[in-house]
């Protein structure tokens, strides 16, 4: 969590009152703690919505349609730093539902230049 947010941004990421932190109500170290929280389950939920949208993505394009993988790539690629994205590309490559060429013509995509990605490429370059 940022250590930028404020000793009330923090209240009310929780749902608390900052009132009741300045009254001695509550400790500056629980409400850290319950941001902190908080936050992470809401990046496990984005992580998780993440997940299943990709998974629904992969079993619902048609991959002999060169446009929608193209449309499937700038979905990934607008999360290119995500492990989500690399672990669906990754399954992706892995299906061998897309030629090989078709992953070419896209190489300038961040997604596609990272190292875990550009190994299982050349595995199946023809």
């Amino acid at each position: 969590m940022s250590e930028s947010l404020t000793q009330d941004a923090w209240c009310q990421l929780c749902g608390y009152s900052p009132e009741w932190l300045v009254a001695g109500m509550l400790d500056v170290d629980f409400v850290q703690m319950q941001a902190i929280e908080y936050q992470q389950d809401a990046d496990a939920d984005l992580a998780d919505y993440k997940r299943d949208a990709y998974r629904y993505l992969l079993a619902k394009i048609n991959w002999r349609d060169r446009s929608q993988f193209r449309q499937f790539m700038q979905v990934v690629e607008s999360d290119a730093k995500m492990p989500l994205s690399q672990a669906a590309i990754s399954e992706l490559i892995e299906s061998d539902k897309v030629p090989y060429d078709w992953f070419a013509e896209l190489a300038d995509k961040r997604v596609l230049q990272q190292a875990s990605i550009q190994q299982k490429l050349a595995k199946i370059k023809p």
